[in-house]
């Protein structure tokens, strides 16, 4: 008979989810203090840590329109989101690395912020290779970004490619190349609102200054909430800036007035995904789980393929003890081939078959989750969790076959 958790190895298991739910989170945290850093000395090696080094790149639809709504970029590096930007107005992006920048109010919540692209704590800045020798780089100006990526953040309906991203230097040409959006929803439900579509020319010229705005490197976000609400009072059935201003105000850890505006986006058009997806992000940040459920219910009749829905629907479900629903989301990214994007699904696919004594199954996948992620993506308390719990099951069952054993030792022996 399985043995359910002890106290403590039940908290652990909260503390493994909360830690392993706030590695999907993007938009929610409080930026931290600034690290107090030693002043270099005045030599050469202060004059190559600040030379910069730009990526600059391109994002486009398949048939090689414009992408013609707000799209958020990230920078990604064993898995962890380090910086993210907009595009502007004609679907360009940059990032700038290899010096040591303010924290703009984009990377606010970005997850594993207190670390830097390899692998340093938050005292290190952003560095150029020739201070990077440990981390196998050489020569001036130049990074290794081996295990970074440069994607178009999730969006509702679409896939696109990665610009894997190696060793560069500052005398590179910038251009990292083009990130392709691809249709892949058969559905006629739309990342495209049609109410924007129908927007009058004042209104998307404030939207067009709002993105222009938030794609700066240190923008005035100020500044872009006001064109964003000057849209919205203009043609209220703005979806896709109410869309915007949703994922801004979010970005300033306004939650409640974040919430209020993905709503609205709804209210204004109800089949248009991306609202859907960001409300579900932002409630499940702030640990509402009834409320998360109620959005990616939302967004999974919109879309019942939708990856980072169905992990959101899983999440929250999970954490309000509704194991089937949890699975039933969890089996389908498995089954659907999204366990590399979402590894951690082994995790909790463990700890529901063992409660249902399925040790066997619970122990594969357990095993399965450290197995498939980088090291520095499972953290230790969670590793010391996985191995305690297949301890456990281990030893129990050692226990049953050795009491099984004994049992049919001690019977009798049939007669001849």
């Amino acid at each position: 008979m399985f043995r359910k958790p002890t106290a403590v190895l039940t908290f652990l298991v909260w503390l493994a989810s909360v830690h392993l739910i706030a590695q999907q989170q993007q938009t929610s945290q409080q930026p931290s203090q600034a690290p107090q850093t030693q002043q270099p000395s005045r030599d050469t090696s202060r004059v190559k840590r600040e030379i910069p080094l730009y990526l600059v790149g391109v994002v486009a639809m398949e048939d090689g329109t414009p992408v013609s709504e707000p799209l958020r970029i990230e920078f990604v590096c064993d898995g962890d989101v380090r910086r993210q930007t907009y595009l502007d107005p004609q679907g360009n992006f940059t990032f700038e690395v290899g010096t040591k920048q303010p924290q703009s109010w984009m990377d606010a919540g970005v997850s594993g912020r207190e670390k830097d692209v390899w692998g340093g704590d938050s005292s290190t800045p952003w560095r150029s290779a020739s201070t990077m020798d440990a981390a196998g780089t050489s020569g001036l100006g130049r990074v290794n970004f081996n295990g970074c990526e440069i994607r178009a953040h999730p969006r509702a309906g679409y896939v696109s490619n990665l610009i894997v991203l190696g060793s560069r230097s500052v005398f590179d040409k910038p251009d990292v190349g083009t990130i392709v959006l691809r249709r892949v929803s058969p559905s006629s439900r739309s990342t495209i609102s049609l109410g924007s579509l129908a927007a009058p020319p004042a209104a998307r010229k404030a939207l067009e200054n709002a993105q222009k705005e938030l794609a700066k490197n240190e923008p005035k976000t100020s500044k872009a909430i006001k064109e964003l609400e000057k849209a919205v009072n203009l043609h209220p059935e703005f979806a896709a800036a109410w869309h915007l201003l949703g994922q801004t105000r979010t970005g300033l850890n306004d939650h409640d007035g974040a919430r209020q505006a993905f709503l609205r986006a709804i209210e204004a058009d109800e089949n248009y995904l991306s609202p859907h997806l960001e409300l579900a992000r932002l409630e499940l940040s702030q640990e509402r789980w009834k409320e998360t459920c109620g959005a990616t219910e939302r967004l999974l009749k919109l879309d019942p393929g939708h990856p980072q829905g169905r992990y959101f629907d899983g999440l929250a479900n999970f954490a309000l003890e509704r194991y089937e629903n949890a699975e039933e989301s969890f089996r389908f990214l498995g089954e659907n081939g999204h366990t590399q994007q979402y590894p951690q699904i082994h995790f909790y696919l463990g700890m529901i078959c063992g409660r249902r004594g399925e040790i066997d199954a619970a122990s594969w996948e357990l095993r399965s989750y450290p197995e498939t992620t980088p090291e520095q993506g499972v953290p230790q308390n969670l590793r010391e969790l996985i191995h305690q719990q297949l301890t456990i099951w281990e030893q129990e069952s050692l226990t049953r076959k050795a009491n099984q054993s004994a049992s049919m030792s001690s019977e009798p022996p049939p007669n001849q």
